[in-house]
């Protein structure tokens, strides 16, 4: 049997190839692709019947500053190897990534050849993406910067959350 969300995959872009099959034993519907990232163009809001066409058309910008960068900071970035801002920093330029990668670190120069900024406002672009590498209690306000800097995404990587008390999380989040 179909289901409205069903109906609503099939009209997405990409049509059928986003289409509801039944579970082994009729459990109930599984879907064949991940309705957040496929088709690249639309995010689980556009894919919906009443999804309104703004908040969609947000939404999947906002996916695609997330998982297709062309631009990224790390706020944060480190030159020590143990901290979590060099081991993103070490991966986005020994990977694949091709854009510019803007590392965002007051008291440093360079990271591995590459210009370091003093902070979010000093960038010489507005990121897609920003990875947060700082510690939990800094994170709320450089959200904040980066929100009125206009970054796409963000995802914040702060080193000793884990180590926090629950309610000192609670506070953060």
């Amino acid at each position: 049997p179909r289901r409205p969300f069903a109906d609503a995959l099939d009209s997405a872009p990409g049509g059928s190839s986003c289409q509801y099959k039944p579970l082994e034993g009729g459990r109930g519907p599984a879907i064949r692709r991940n309705p957040l990232l496929w088709p690249p163009e639309a995010s689980i809001l556009a894919q919906t019947a009443t999804a309104n066409r703004e908040t969609a058309a947000l939404s999947a910008r906002s996916l695609d500053a997330l998982f297709r960068p062309n631009s990224v900071a790390v706020v944060g970035a480190s030159a020590d190897p143990a901290h979590v801002g060099a081991v993103v920093m070490r991966n986005l330029l020994g990977g694949k990534f091709l854009g510019p990668v803007m590392p965002v670190a007051p008291d440093l120069a360079e990271i591995d050849g590459v210009t370091c900024y003093r902070s979010v406002d000093t960038l010489p672009l507005t990121p897609d993406l920003a990875v947060i590498c700082t510690g939990p209690e800094s994170v709320p306000e450089t959200l904040r910067e980066l929100g009125r800097r206009g970054v796409g995404a963000a995802v914040a990587l702060p080193p000793g959350y884990a180590k926090l008390e629950p309610a000192a999380k609670r506070e953060l989040q």
